[in-house]
């Protein structure tokens, strides 16, 4: 109808508009790092650089924000173009891969209203564009996708590179990152398995391990161990891969917490092809977001998928609907894809655990982000600007929900206690004192405003705060 149409714009293509650049090959040939070369030198302020995946993730969930309603009779995925286009024009999209049927369903409309509006693609990928969405279900209605992208982008193969610049990188791995407990011999298990104990509890300092609950697009996902402090987490294999897990729930885990602890992967066949697909979706997102991943696993990354390059097998052994991260329906017919997005997945996990992506930025944590981000800590004379209190609220507020739940605010007592007084030896029954007289609505959070005034005040609590008490009659002494 012509309402339901209403400022939408013709398909045809700005004259203006250059093409783009769709850049296609085998993994660690060096794709991300020419588009990222690309995306820092290009000097304008409109652009955006986005793991696939998670854009279209953002685009489903502006378009759930705009289910059932029309602004100004205008359809939802239009007016989610026009705001995708007041961020940045220029879109660089690393990994464009397609093995979701939603997403294949919308992506011709969505991109032809993008390009439409003077949208600009630049894109890596592991397959030529005409390999995309390969036996998918309803492929038919995906084709006319592909002949935009040849049409808007100049594709460009790098799969004559034979070398594997991941791997290069590996070689100068860092000791201790990546454990085995998959040997016939228990006691050389039973070590490992000590190694990897060990390093949870030298990287989280002892830390008190606590439930968090994150939550993302309607959905929740439940941390049953995570030291709040360090933002760091330490999961199951079947916690992540074998129940019913997302791109979106990977999203909020890894940025929410900077370091994963990974234990009892298994080597998997392609009758688990199902956990398969959660493992390379896990393995990508965690890298995307720079995440330090510890793992405990059955065997090194080359052999922890067992699968028949062939496909001959795999379309005998692997479930029906083994393409279905949900386990609700199906949209590939065989396994190719999963053999092939696996070689990325050991690839990035032998990068992982080299010093140079160990040693990679990432926002300070705990003491070492107090000691160094908030530089009147100790100064008796100085109060604390807002800036530096909300750069503190920001740090522990793991969950990302806008308030410091208990767990929250022991963490953050606790790294102030081993700044001051060398240990972390914080009584909860403290936590909790302070913590009931700083909220103020009595809600069982703290909001920002609640917590700014806190903060203000912790340089006249300088010659005393520090001192924790060893029992409930001593709390007096912080002041409150």
């Amino acid at each position: 109808s012509a309402a339901a149409n209403a400022g939408a714009p013709s398909f045809q293509r700005p004259a203006h508009a250059p093409n783009g650049v769709y850049m296609y090959g085998g993994v660690g040939t060096g794709k991300t790092f020419i588009m990222d070369l690309f995306f820092d030198a290009v000097p304008i302020e409109a652009k955006r650089r986005v793991h696939f995946n998670q854009f279209m993730l953002d685009v489903h969930a502006r378009l759930h924000r705009l289910r059932g309603s029309r602004e100004d009779g205008v359809e939802p995925i239009i007016v989610v173009v026009r705001e995708l286009m007041e961020e940045g024009w220029l879109l660089c999209f690393d990994e464009f891969q397609v093995t979701d049927i939603a997403d294949a369903m919308i992506m011709k409309r969505l991109f032809s209203l993008l390009l439409a509006h003077g949208a600009v693609l630049v894109a890596t990928s592991n397959r030529p564009p005409r390999d995309l969405y390969l036996n998918g279900i309803q492929r038919d209605l995906f084709l006319p996708f592909i002949d935009m992208v040849e049409d808007t982008t100049v594709v460009h193969s790098l799969e004559e590179s034979t070398t594997d610049y991941r791997l290069v990188k590996s070689f100068d791995a860092a000791d201790g990152a990546y454990f085995l407990n998959g040997y016939d011999d228990a006691a050389k298990n039973a070590a490992a398995r000590e190694q990897y104990e060990t390093l949870f509890s030298e990287i989280t300092k002892g830390g008190d391990v606590v439930k968090a609950t994150l939550r993302t697009q309607g959905r929740t996902v439940n941390v049953g161990r995570a030291v709040l402090g360090c933002r760091t987490a330490r999961f199951s294999f079947q916690e992540l891969c074998g129940t019913a897990s997302g791109a979106a729930d990977f999203m909020i885990i890894a940025k929410s917490f900077y370091t994963i602890f990974l234990e009892d992967v298994p080597q998997l066949t392609l009758k688990d092809i199902n956990v398969v697909r959660r493992l390379i979706v896990l393995i990508d997102t965690l890298y995307e977001y720079n995440v330090k991943v510890v793992v405990l696993a059955a065997a090194e990354p080359p052999l922890l998928f067992q699968a028949n390059k062939t496909g001959a097998k795999g379309e005998e052994d692997a479930p029906a609907n083994h393409g279905d991260l949900l386990d609700d329906g199906k949209y590939v017919t065989n396994v190719h894809d999963e053999v092939f997005a696996f070689d990325r997945t050991v690839s990035r996990l032998m990068e992982m655990q080299s010093k140079a992506y160990l040693s990679a930025a990432r926002p300070l944590v705990g003491t070492d982000f107090l000691q160094q981000e908030i530089k009147h800590l100790e100064m008796e004379e100085e109060p604390l600007s807002d800036d530096e209190i909300r750069a503190v609220w920001d740090a522990y507020d793991v969950d990302e929900t806008g308030t410091l739940d208990r767990h929250e605010f022991h963490a953050l007592m606790e790294d102030l206690q081993e700044i001051k007084a060398g240990h972390r030896n914080f009584p909860i029954e403290a936590t909790d004192v302070i913590f009931e007289e700083l909220d103020q609505d009595k809600n069982g959070t703290l909001e920002w405003d609640e917590f700014r005034a806190a903060g203000r005040r912790f340089h006249q609590l300088s010659s005393t705060y520090w001192h924790a008490p060893t029992s409930l009659a001593e709390t007096g002494a912080f002041g409150f």
